[in-house]
């Protein structure tokens, strides 16, 4: 049996763990790049990761990502995102695509959030998640999440998120569960350069996991990220370089059995 018809296999039988489908992914270079943490730093995918991030809104901006998992082009991970503001409210459209022919999902999410104060923020995303799956009928359920980001003080900010709020599933007993997700994170500005990240993540019958991250600002254009999880292990690395309307990201995964990931992302700031 060939190596991707075996992880194709073994991804599609593990459906219900959740890793295998988009709601178990991570997004983005900047996101991948220092940990898989999203849930307290600013990216570009903030409707999938954390819609409470989007408060404070940063103009007009297009967005496009992929992913290669383990080096299987038949298991590529692509998002598109566009955000921009409508009478001062900041919000987010995207488009998430994973998987082939054989087996494939795609998510469409819309996101807004608001500033309840000085340091609170609170974020709404709406999703409508498709699955298909080979000679199988067509599955889809709308999803809400919901998240917060705290600012505890000027070095410290706490933020939460929760994927599929309401716990809503596929109508057919005999397919995937959609997975329901809580993550924790917090973010520490050790020095003026230098941001820690750690995140606890906790999927609906699942081992809690943990997360490490960190970014380096080597200069205003030029950001170092690196990261790991725990329990599997994977270790990460990418970099970031931001121009007056580009920013280009880079980046990589190794995990420790299914070996590497590379990812791409791509940022076009139409407006500020």
């Amino acid at each position: 049996m060939k190596p991707i018809t075996y992880l194709i296999i073994c991804l599609i039988l593990c459906k219900n763990e959740g890793q295998s489908q988009i709601i178990g992914q991570h997004i983005g270079s900047q996101t991948l790049s220092c940990g898989n943490i999203g849930t307290v730093a600013k990216n570009s995918f903030s409707s999938f990761q954390n819609p409470g991030l989007l408060a404070k809104g940063q103009g007009t901006s297009i967005s496009f990502s992929q992913e290669i998992p383990f080096l299987q082009t038949a298991l590529i991970l692509s998002t598109l995102s566009v955000q921009t503001e409508f009478k001062s409210t900041p919000l987010e459209a995207s488009f998430i695509q994973l998987g082939n022919s054989f087996y494939k999902q795609q998510l469409i999410s819309l996101a807004s959030a608001k500033e309840l104060g000085e340091k609170l923020s609170l974020g709404i995303g709406l999703h409508y998640l498709i699955s298909q799956q080979y000679q199988l009928p067509t599955l889809g359920n709308a999803l809400g999440s919901i998240g917060l980001t705290f600012k505890l003080n000027k070095k410290l900010t706490l933020a939460s998120h929760v994927m599929n709020l309401t716990g809503a599933q596929y109508k057919s007993e005999k397919r995937e569960d959609v997975p329901q997700i809580m993550r924790i994170g917090l973010a520490y500005q050790l020095t003026q350069n230098v941001l820690i990240l750690v995140e606890q993540e906790k999927m609906l019958l699942q081992n809690r996991r943990s997360k490490l991250g960190f970014i380096y600002l080597l200069d205003p254009k030029l950001e170092l990220r690196g990261g790991a999880l725990f329990k599997p292990q994977v270790w990460t690395f990418g970099l970031n370089l931001k121009t007056s309307k580009m920013r280009w990201g880079l980046g990589v995964q190794q995990h420790q059995v299914l070996g590497i990931s590379p990812n791409i992302e791509l940022q076009w700031q139409l407006s500020k």
